[in-house]
């Protein structure tokens, strides 16, 4: 077992008593799962490329369209560091559809900062641990490099504050993301083994980009 997986299962199953995907026959992790069940391997999705093409084209037209009425700066900046900006387009487009901005605030005295540069990782484990915080994942800046924005992750409380274990002075920060239901990404930790959406793999960042993120928001 993977030191993710064991992360992952110690802090979400073990200490919360939440179970992420159910066990046996799920399809994951050595478990065989059933044809048309959850995690099986059975032929067939249900729908072809045409179906899913298309489905993808009406996803995108609507995230142009709520994209088009944000008017936070910081919903579509002109250059991300953190982001391949030769396709950012679309993260842009997807973040401006279905983000917002956050309250910045200090660091809680609670809770304990991260490792520098380790944005994905550090909210991903504290939203594992605190049951009261959901996950965020989009655009921010710091006052330290002005109007330059950052592909990033935090977490928020049920008010909206932002939870940053990452960078410094985050009361000073600016931040502007897309909120993820808090069980629905456990459980896509869990599947994908990977911290982040946007900022993990090409195929990940696009399977929410494509979806308008349904499995996750």
């Amino acid at each position: 077992m993977s030191r993710f997986v064991q992360d992952v299962e110690d802090i979400v199953i073990t200490r919360h008593g939440e179970r992420v995907l159910g066990g046996s026959g799920s399809g994951n992790f050595g478990h065989s799962g059933r044809p048309g069940e959850r995690g099986g391997s059975g032929p067939g999705d249900g729908g072809g490329r045409a179906d899913k093409e298309t489905a993808k084209k009406a996803e995108f037209a609507k995230q142009e369209e709520l994209a088009a009425q944000q008017t936070d700066p910081l919903a579509r900046p002109t250059f991300v560091i953190g982001m391949d900006n030769a396709i950012g387009h679309e993260h842009e487009r997807y973040v401006a559809a279905y983000g917002q901005r956050f309250k910045s605030q200090p660091l809680p005295a609670d809770v304990e900062r991260g490792r520098e540069k380790e944005c994905y990782k550090n909210a991903s484990l504290l939203v594992m641990e605190r049951s009261d915080l959901t996950y965020v994942e989009g655009f921010g800046k710091t006052a330290r490099t002005g109007d330059l924005a950052f592909l990033h992750a935090w977490a928020v409380d049920n008010d909206g504050n932002v939870i940053d274990p990452t960078w410094t002075d985050p009361e000073k920060n600016e931040y502007f993301g897309v909120k993820y239901d808090r069980a629905k990404y456990l459980k896509y930790l869990y599947t994908a083994k990977i911290y982040g959406v946007l900022g993990s793999t090409f195929k990940n960042a696009h399977g929410a980009i494509n979806t308008g993120g349904k499995k996750l928001r």
